[in-house]
């Protein structure tokens, strides 16, 4: 509990920061055998 408030709280006051370091790619197919 303490850690998720302390979490909550460094949220709260923009302390959390994230970097990612790649993409993702989602490819989908169209359908076959009708018109869309």
């Amino acid at each position: 509990d303490a850690y998720l408030a302390e979490r909550l709280a460094a949220n709260a006051a923009g302390e959390l920061r994230v970097v990612v370091h790649h993409s993702d790619l989602l490819a989908l197919a169209r359908p076959t055998g009708g018109t869309s």
